[in-house]
């Protein structure tokens, strides 16, 4: 496989594997655990810490490709290494889903406060 075919295939990839894992399940969880009356509020703020996401995300990749990896457009040949840690960062907040509350939890604190 030519190394410009797997850099879009890879790039394509890991988006939609981002979309799928991690922003999709925030968007739920999201409107699950949102108070009545700020739901618009709860998923603009989710949009923005995802647009956010974007610039951060840049900014690393390349600091990481500088300090560790030295990837470069006429290099390709340890992309594969850049894509496997890129691919572990956005599986890693999975871990933490155990830290999310269950809707029991949320719908028991929400009634405490009323």
């Amino acid at each position: 496989v030519s190394d410009m075919y797997f850099v879009v295939f890879s790039d394509a990839l890991t988006d939609v594997a981002y979309i799928c894992l991690v922003f999709l399940p925030l968007v739920s969880l999201f409107a699950k655990i949102s108070p009545k009356h700020i739901e618009a509020t709860s998923f603009a703020f989710l949009a923005s810490m995802a647009n956010l996401r974007a610039g951060v995300r840049a900014w690393i990749g390349s600091l990481v490709n500088d300090l560790f990896v030295g990837v470069s457009q006429d290099d390709l040949s340890q992309y594969w290494k850049l894509v496997l840690i890129g691919l572990i960062c956005s599986v890693t907040p999975l871990i933490f889903l155990c830290l999310v509350p269950k809707r029991q939890a949320v719908v028991a604190l929400q009634q405490r406060q009323q």
